[in-house]
């Protein structure tokens, strides 16, 4: 709720500032060239912080890639099988729920296998 109303006098606060910068223009250029230079101001907003937008998602998804990368190469170093198959998982089931199914399956086999194996040691 608190949020809510500070979003209301935010928002009434940034149009009492635009009409105040409109007329304060309209004394000096006039009322056309006052509206206007706001609408072009406001572009300006707008698209610098579309660009700033563009730029961090690309780099978020840059680095989410550079991690998904350093996981795989992780799970291929020589260890057990478990983190071998869950490195691959990403890549594996993007989109595909057989591939899904498939991981699910050979994780469950994988830990069965390990859990039996370290049985028979004892």
């Amino acid at each position: 709720m608190f949020y809510a109303i500070a979003a209301v006098l935010l928002l009434t606060t940034y149009v009492t500032g635009l009409t105040a910068l409109a007329i304060y223009l309209a004394d000096i250029a006039g009322a056309p060239i006052a509206l206007l230079s706001i609408a072009i101001g406001a572009l300006a907003i707008a698209l610098v912080i579309i660009a700033v937008a563009i730029s961090t998602s690309r780099r978020e998804r840059e680095l989410r890639l550079l991690r998904e990368q350093i996981a795989q190469e992780q799970a291929l170093r020589p260890g057990n099988l478990a983190n071998s198959l869950m490195g691959i998982v990403p890549v594996l089931t993007r989109g595909n729920p057989f591939a899904s199914v498939l991981v699910a399956g050979l994780t469950a086999f994988a830990a069965g296998f390990a859990a039996t194996s370290k049985r028979k040691k004892n």
